[in-house]
């Protein structure tokens, strides 16, 4: 038994603070059964438990140890904080570094929603009592904004099976429940500034958002209902069921050869995906971890591949996929998989989606322990499942020696919502019902046990008025410290270099087109 002396856990100097570490709550929620079916995760497990009754005591010995982080950072620019909160980011690939700072100066709303790790750091010395003071931990989307909500295939009869809710769970940590609130009234903050809506009271905003939040808890949600209940829900799934498989997937794929991608995709005479051929021992690495995913209970029934070398066999092409309209994953390592797979669509290819997931913001910024390394893939795998009801369909996990990956079909019924589609005041405040709604039913459906929902929607209902003091504070007062941050990166020699480093790639890709 791990003991703390006045409430203080006693740190060796040069000993870790938070980051990997986690709370009672975080390790019931990976003890249940789909968190444990691997046994090679069972050692790191029984190591959680101890780090888990370290907690209450951790963060009281995090503190020095995280404003020393902050001093550091704040002598740093823009430049130099993505840098150091995103390791994984390396400047030698035009691809990574230089093509996510390329995604953040489009503009303060894109660096809002690519720069995750800013706002947990953020959170960590302006939003302490949240961090630290939680009672309940919810499985937290990670990166709440208004184009990380929208339509997901959650069954086989294509457009018939449209589920509605968050989407892109790539920064789903445990955490206390108040952290996607605030980044969703930010976001709403930084959609309303660049569509140039003014906003009489972002009290009544709020509000909006927490009102829709606790019946999404209380009550879960129901596409059908939110389709009447908004008509930007009802137009986003309409837009979806119009689209038609077979022309989305040629729109990747080579005209001469539609069993080969084609290097570049154009949208008005503007590349928006590079698909490049990867190299022969990258092609079998990743085909082998895609046929470790279809080999799995969830998939197998599903797709019907077979054995290892048919499911070898089916796999047509596969490509490094670089999204260019992405933000938040930018510069993160992503492939497309083409396959022959008859059980599911007889009259041509589909695509698969393989998402490297690295350590995610929160946990790089030291606010929320998380597990890392392959089996990040599956909690993030595990939070689609676990957040969303019904889940999407086929969504997966798989690895390699060096990584894990998120799987997941990639097809037309993934529509996005967009902050383009502001015009006034009354669509900020629907879009927050909206995003309420999502992120309550999300918080609901994590909750363990479930009678934990009934008690954390009076809690927020009851705290209404104070909490929604509290999140248009902190929401103006990150819109304001990030803005400097964006005006830093914008203004930054070093910045518009990368930045250059990622355009003339991008243009050297569609010459070779």
């Amino acid at each position: 038994m791990v003991k703390c002396e006045g409430g203080t856990w006693q740190k060796k100097p040069g000993q870790p603070h938070s980051v990997g570490m986690k709370s009672a709550d975080t390790h019931n929620a990976q003890t249940h059964e789909s968190f444990v079916s691997a046994r090679s995760y069972r050692d790191a497990t029984r190591t959680m438990i101890i780090a888990s009754l370290m907690m209450p005591c951790l963060w009281a010995s995090a503190a020095p140890a995280i404003a020393d982080d902050d001093v550091a950072l704040k002598s740093q620019s823009t430049l130099g904080q993505i840098k150091s909160l995103n390791p994984h980011l390396t400047q030698d690939d035009p691809r990574a570094l230089p093509m996510k700072v390329r995604s953040l100066l489009v503009g303060p709303y894109n660096f809002f929603r690519g720069t995750a790790d800013l706002f947990y750091d953020w959170s960590n010395h302006h939003a302490e009592d949240w961090l630290r003071g939680a009672s309940v931990l919810v499985i937290l989307h990670g990166d709440v904004h208004i184009g990380n909500v929208g339509t997901f295939l959650a069954g086989r009869r294509d457009s018939d099976d449209l589920g509605f809710g968050l989407v892109d769970f790539d920064e789903a940590v445990r955490g206390p429940f108040q952290l996607d609130l605030l980044r969703a009234l930010s976001a709403l903050r930084f959609a309303a500034e660049e569509r140039d809506i003014d906003i009489n009271d972002w009290n009544e905003v709020a509000d909006e958002l927490l009102a829709a939040y606790v019946h999404g808890v209380s009550n879960g949600t129901s596409t059908k209902k939110l389709a009447t209940q908004y008509s930007t829900v009802a137009d986003l799934l309409a837009k979806a069921r119009e689209s038609d498989h077979a022309d989305y997937v040629a729109q990747f794929c080579d005209p001469a050869n539609p069993n080969r991608f084609r290097t570049v995709r154009f949208k008005k005479d503007h590349p928006t995906d590079l698909m490049e051929l990867v190299d022969a021992e990258t092609r079998e690495k990743l085909v082998d971890a895609f046929c470790q995913y279809a080999d799995r209970p969830l998939q197998r029934d599903t797709l019907k591949l077979g054995s290892a070398a048919s499911c070898r066999a089916a796999v047509l092409d596969v490509a490094r996929w670089t999204r260019l309209e992405s933000s938040g994953s930018q510069g993160i390592p992503k492939f497309l998989v083409l396959l022959n797979a008859p059980a599911i669509e007889p009259r041509h290819a589909i695509m698969f989606e393989l998402k490297s997931e690295p350590t995610p913001a929160a946990t790089r910024a030291s606010s929320l322990g998380n597990p890392i390394g392959p089996i990040r893939a599956q909690f993030v795998a595990e939070a689609f499942r676990r957040a969303l009801a019904p889940p999407p369909w086929l969504v997966g996990w798989t690895q390699t020696d060096e990584a894990g990956f998120l799987v997941r079909p990639k097809n037309p019924w993934n529509e996005e919502l967009s902050h383009k589609n502001l015009k006034k005041q009354k669509h900020v405040r629907e879009s927050a019902a909206v995003l309420g709604a999502v992120i309550g039913a999300a918080h609901g459906n994590s909750l363990e046990p479930p009678t934990q929902r009934e008690s954390l929607a009076k809690r927020v209902d009851s705290e209404r008025t104070q909490l929604a003091d509290s999140l248009v504070t902190r929401s103006r007062a990150i819109q304001q410290d990030l803005l400097h941050a964006y005006e830093n990166l914008a203004a930054d020699p070093a910045a518009i270099k990368q930045k250059k480093r990622a355009e003339d790639f991008i243009e050297s890709s569609a010459r070779s087109n």
